[in-house]
């Protein structure tokens, strides 16, 4: 799980570099033959590819069937900020007591993810000073994955989060400490970003 939570913030780095250069991207987790990707490079039976990008320049309009897919997933649509952030513990939804967050949750909210699902919770402790990172597991049929695509999605919300704290100025960072909240059973804990 932390790699590919890595990967899903690498390849996400990346492909917002891309995006700010003009140059289109599109994550494919689900939708490409990992078998033809591995030809062109040599992977051990330990190593997978999660998932890919073109790169490329976008063109004027999309076609019928490229808005069909993204109205059938609800590309444009977005889970409220009180289903995604929490204060304490998951009873509680976040309001206006973490300010110094507010920008770098919505950016969080913005992220990309698979089938738009949004699997992410995150958590601020009572203090402030720790916010942690939960994946609501997605029970449906993932076999189109090589992994479960709720560690790539965390990756790539946190990408996100760090951009928005680095905007604040914010210094932290990235530990693995399970804060031991009680959680339901369909969630796990990622990672923790510490205030510091």
């Amino acid at each position: 799980p932390q790699a590919i939570f890595d990967y899903g913030y690498v390849l996400e780095d990346l492909i917002l570099y891309l995006t700010a250069k003009n140059i289109g991207t599109c994550w494919i987790a689900g939708t490409f033959s990992r078998k033809e990707t591995t030809q062109y490079y040599s992977t051990s039976e330990n190593e997978i590819i999660p998932a890919i990008t073109p790169v490329g320049y976008a063109m004027d309009s999309m076609h019928f069937r490229e808005r069909m897919m993204r109205q059938f997933i609800k590309a444009d649509r977005r889970k409220s900020s009180d289903q995604l952030f929490f204060y304490k513990d998951f009873k509680q939804p976040l309001n206006d007591q973490a300010k110094i967050y507010i920008k770098a949750l919505n950016y969080v909210r913005l992220a990309p993810s698979a089938k738009n699902n949004q699997p992410w919770r995150v958590l601020v402790n009572s203090d402030f000073s720790k916010v942690h990172f939960y994946i609501l597991k997605i029970l449906e049929n993932q076999r189109a994955f090589a992994c479960a695509p709720e560690y790539l999605d965390i990756g790539i919300a946190y990408r996100h989060f760090i951009d928005g704290i680095q905007e604040e100025g914010l210094q932290g960072e990235l530990i693995v400490d399970d804060p031991k909240i009680d959680i339901s059973s369909d969630m796990e804990y990622i990672a923790t970003w510490v205030k510091g």
